[in-house]
C-alpha cells in the first residue's frame, strides 16, 4: 500500500470521533391534576413552569 492509502485508512475513523456529541434534549410532559386541581408529575419527573407560567413535568437526570 502507498503511504497516502495508509494515511487515509487511519484518518477516516478518527474524523468520525472528532465530531462533538449532540446536546441532550430535555423531555417535557404535561402534568396530571389531582381532585383539587394541583398538578402532579409521574415518578422520574419534577414539577416546573414554562416561561408563560404553565405547569410542566421535567425529566429528572440521574
Amino acid at each position: 500500500m502507498t503511504r497516502l492509502t495508509l494515511l487515509i485508512a487511519f484518518a477516516l475513523p478518527l474524523m468520525g470521533c472528532s465530531e462533538p456529541e449532540p446536546e441532550p434534549v430535555q423531555i417535557l410532559e404535561a402534568p396530571a391534576f389531582d381532585k383539587l386541581g394541583n398538578p402532579v408529575c409521574p415518578e422520574g419527573y419534577s414539577l416546573s413552569a414554562t416561561e408563560t407560567g404553565e405547569p410542566v413535568c421535567v425529566g429528572v437526570a440521574f
